[in-house]
């Protein structure tokens, strides 16, 4: 936003990239990265064994949720700044069927919600100030989620 004759107005940031214009990003994952001063890194969720059977690890270019006859949650450590984001972009490498993938709902809540499958997933969090990024997998077979970025733009 900028403050323009005394009113706030909404303004969209844009950089010049590979010879285009291109919305900002902010980002929340990738390459390994946790952007740990946005997120305050990225861990498994605690809570009820239902939701703790699984494994969540971060490699050099992932974030992977692994289950077999198990479900697992990973979240952001820190409630994320989502003010100025109108949507979340999710890129996954490597997803298992629909039925068995629950995913990405911002804050407890799900004030936003979507079911990942493999590629870039979006979700509009316009109405969203702020939250826990949340990924959830389940699965009755060895299966895995693997996150490569997660970012938004405005």
């Amino acid at each position: 936003k900028q403050f323009i004759n005394g009113v706030w107005v909404d303004k969209t940031a844009l950089i010049y990239q590979n010879g285009k214009w291109e919305n900002m990003r902010v980002y929340f994952f990738k390459n390994g990265n946790q952007f740990a001063d946005i997120t305050g890194g990225w861990t498994k969720q605690a809570g009820s064994s239902n939701w703790s059977q699984g494994s969540f690890s971060i490699t050099n270019s992932e974030l992977v949720l692994s289950v077999a006859n198990s479900s697992i949650r990973a979240t952001t450590a820190a409630n994320v700044n989502l003010e100025n984001i109108k949507t979340l972009y999710i890129k996954v490498t490597k997803s298992f069927d629909v039925v068995g993938t629950w995913v990405c709902s911002v804050t407890v809540g799900s004030l936003a919600s979507k079911t990942l499958v493999t590629g870039l997933n979006k979700i509009d969090v316009s109405s969203i100030n702020s939250g826990k990024i949340v990924f959830m997998a389940q699965s009755d077979s060895s299966n895995s989620l693997n996150i490569s970025e997660v970012y938004g733009e405005g």
